[in-house]
């Protein structure tokens, strides 16, 4: 492998500054408007960035879509972990783990513009004609990993309809937001909202095993 000269770093440094410029500012016009009515234009004046800039990384407004969603999937992952890892060394519940995963989100799609795109663009994924699985199925399948679990360790029936649980818990978080932005909610108190039907959903979900 040939090694990068010394001068070509500025110039590394410079194209990864862009993009980060780029992919923000595409995640904060697909949050403000969704992936239907987002456009290039709109991105270029967000980013203040050229159209020639623009091309060279992503070739298209689906490219921009899918560098949003995969940077959501990567730090997605590294919740998990970080959860597993503060989950192991603190003896939380699996139960309290999904707990600590949902407050966390809606901790970060306060700070997270990214989070925030990802939600959003879960409306117009089918338009993206990608070959990727939706967003959405990803959080079902760690979900139904960890009732999996939690049924194991007892702090949930067996006889728990785990797909069932899943589409609520999401049913409910997406919903959330969707409230939120329907009644014109700031944004800052999403994890307070997010708290309150938690403490409603936690004891109908491990009460019978109580």
């Amino acid at each position: 492998m040939a090694r990068v000269r010394r001068t070509d770093r500025p110039l590394q440094a410079r194209a990864v500054a862009t993009r980060a410029t780029i992919i923000e500012a595409a995640a904060t016009v697909f949050a403000a408007h969704g992936y239907a009515e987002t456009t290039i234009d709109r991105i270029l004046d967000e980013a203040g960035v050229t159209r020639g800039a623009l091309y060279f990384h992503y070739k298209s407004k689906a490219d921009l879509a899918r560098a949003v969603l995969m940077m959501m999937r990567e730090r997605r992952a590294a919740l998990w972990a970080a959860v597993e890892t503060e989950g192991d060394r603190n003896g939380w519940s699996v139960v309290e783990r999904m707990h600590q995963v949902a407050s966390r989100i809606a901790q970060e799609y306060v700070s997270s513009i990214v989070l925030v795109a990802a939600m959003r663009l879960e409306d117009g994924y089918a338009a993206l004609e990608s070959e990727d699985e939706p967003p959405v199925a990803g959080w079902m399948a760690w979900l139904d990993g960890m009732l999996r679990r939690a049924q194991a360790a007892g702090e949930i029936p067996a006889t728990t309809d785990r797909d069932d649980v899943a589409r609520t818990i999401l049913a409910s978080i997406y919903g959330l937001d969707r409230l939120c932005l329907r009644l014109g909610q700031r944004r800052e108190d999403f994890p307070l909202r997010v708290e309150a039907w938690w403490r409603l959903f936690e004891p109908g979900l491990t009460g019978a095993v109580k």
